[in-house]
Parts: structure tokens; C-alpha cells; sequence
């Protein structure tokens, strides 16, 4: 599985369904991911926040990959 840091070094390249994926994502998790705080607890809620919207576009592009 590839990580965030992984996904970071590579160019990402969206198609207008992935983009609208990702800024929706952002929106709902914008809360937790703006949220000030460097304990360990905030960075890691941050994270997985992150991983969270990764994993909705990653399964988009999947399904469209899928589809005819």
C-alpha cells in the first residue's frame, strides 16, 4: 500500500470527478486537518483525516478504472 509520503513524490494529475472528490472531502474533514495543535494526538488525527480523503478518490479512480 502506498503512503502519503509516497503519493506526495509522484505528480497528481485529476480528472473534474476526482478533483470534485477531493475538495468535497476536504470540506467535511477541513475541521479537523485546520485545527492548530502539534501533540501527537492532533498530528495523528490529522493524518488519518488525510488518509481518509485519499482513500475516497483512490476508490473513485478504482471504480472508474472498472467501469466499461
Amino acid at each position: 500500500m502506498e503512503t502519503l509520503i509516497d503519493m506526495a513524490k509522484r505528480a497528481a494529475y485529476f480528472n473534474e470527478m476526482e478533483l470534485q472528490v477531493l475538495l468535497e472531502s476536504y470540506d467535511e474533514e477541513k475541521d479537523i486537518i485546520t485545527r492548530k495543535g502539534n501533540a501527537k494526538a492532533s498530528a495523528t488525527r490529522r493524518t488519518k483525516a488525510w488518509q481518509r480523503i485519499a482513500d475516497r478518490v483512490n476508490a473513485l479512480v478504482t471504480r472508474q478504472k472498472h467501469d466499461p
